[in-house]
């Protein structure tokens, strides 16, 4: 462990060959990750407070794409032994894994139903179509079929619906159905593509992007029960739209005098579009929590170079900067209950990890070593950080933060 103002951090994993893709169990207590150590990638877990990685699956075979269950007792993922990429899941504490499908067809994207009696996922023979397995075995179901592609699929927040792109009309319309299965309702009939649904919180609403009207991407919502869509937005070139909480959407657009890409907000209900920056360059990284604050990257005015990041209210447009300086800092995230950024800077020269109150003040490093830190995601309950730490080779590491 290391304390914010420093020190030594933990070294989750050790072996000379690459650890990538790390996921925390729901609770916070196993890393799963994926590993490379023979050319093929195996799954293990280790676990929060470090020691000996256990394996989950291991093989001569190519395994991918680990999802957790709910509950943290199962890790679903891709295998490709017996010849095809099928769908399994293991114990992730190691034991004997259920393959879960068995056919020519490549499946990829497993993911757990909320209630872990189910998994989603994408079944690609000609064209891609969607089923469900039960995840302590048993025979798939098909929820999708014809010569159509279809994909993207999302659960809602509660389970029951599930929303996908399919072009089975001619273009890529937004269908939902139930997520036990059951005919597929086309929510969008435009003649122009629908893409990016994104469900609102409550799951009564899904916001996407379309180029209906010869747009060049707008933002659209519509009724997860239907009826007729509402464009929020006429300046194109929409793009990373993000529900912040459940009264408005933010996203960026290149749409601008400048043609630079700024960050907008929109009501929920329509309205006025606000442009909430007006800098060089910037790119949204992350919604507060609460959804009334937005943290972001932005070339500083009348700067030649680097990123800096600022924190932007979404209710007023009022800016604080939490860093400016000629360094390169960025992949900011809020800590789950909102109060700490952790992000990357190389003001050290290398990529090293930040940690600073969300409310400004002094940034504290956190990492100083030879190699570079990326990709750092917090645990669940917010007191401890994973990454991975490149010094040739991509290890796993972790460390408390007490801020």
């Amino acid at each position: 462990t290391v304390g914010a103002d420093g020190g030594e951090p933990t070294l989750i994993t050790t072996h000379e060959g690459g650890e990538f893709s790390p996921k925390w169990s729901p609770d916070g207590t196993l890393i799963a990750f994926l590993v490379d150590w023979d050319g093929k990638g195996d799954i293990y877990a280790v676990a929060a407070g470090g020691g000996e990685p256990h394996v989950v699956v291991s093989g001569p075979d190519s395994e991918g794409s680990p999802a957790w269950s709910p509950d943290g007792a199962w890790i679903a993922y891709v295998s490709d032994r017996g010849g095809n990429t099928d769908v399994w899941v293991a114990p992730s504490e190691g034991g004997d894994a259920i393959q879960l499908t068995d056919d020519a067809a490549v499946e990829a994207n497993p993911e757990f139903h909320p209630d872990g009696k189910h998994l989603l996922f994408s079944y690609n023979a000609s064209k891609p179509h969607l089923f469900t397995v039960p995840a302590d075995g048993g025979q798939p179901t098909q929820l999708t079929s014809g010569d159509k592609f279809e994909a993207g699929a999302d659960y809602s927040p509660d389970g029951s619906r599930i929303v996908f792109n399919s072009d089975r009309a001619g273009t890529s319309d937004l269908w939902i159905m139930d997520a036990a299965g059951g005919e597929p309702q086309r929510l969008t009939t435009a003649s122009d593509d629908d893409f990016s649904a994104a469900w609102s919180p409550d799951g009564s609403t899904i916001a996407f992007v379309s180029n209906r009207g010869g747009s060049s991407g707008d933002l659209w919502k519509i009724s997860a029960e239907g009826g007729e869509p509402v464009r929020l937005t006429t300046l194109g070139n929409v793009f990373q739209p993000v529900w912040c909480g459940a009264e408005s959407l933010i996203f960026s657009s290149p749409n601008t005098a400048d043609g630079q890409a700024q960050i907008f907000r929109v009501s929920a209900d329509g309205g006025e579009v606000t442009q909430l920056t007006d800098r060089e360059y910037n790119v949204a990284s992350d919604c507060s929590p609460d959804g009334k604050r937005i943290l972001f990257a932005s070339h500083p005015s009348q700067s030649s170079g680097g990123f800096n990041l600022y924190i932007l209210n979404s209710d007023d447009s009022s800016v604080i900067a939490l860093r400016e300086n000629e360094y390169w800092e960025f992949a900011a995230t809020w800590s789950p209950d909102g109060s700490k950024i952790v992000f990357t800077s190389n003001a050290s020269v290398n990529q090293d990890l930040y940690v600073m109150p969300a409310d400004g003040g002094l940034a504290a490093q956190i990492t100083k070593t030879p190699g570079d830190e990326s990709g750092a995601q917090w645990s669940p309950d917010g007191t401890t950080l994973l990454y991975n730490l490149n010094t040739g080779s991509s290890d796993l590491w972790m460390m408390e933060v007490d801020l």
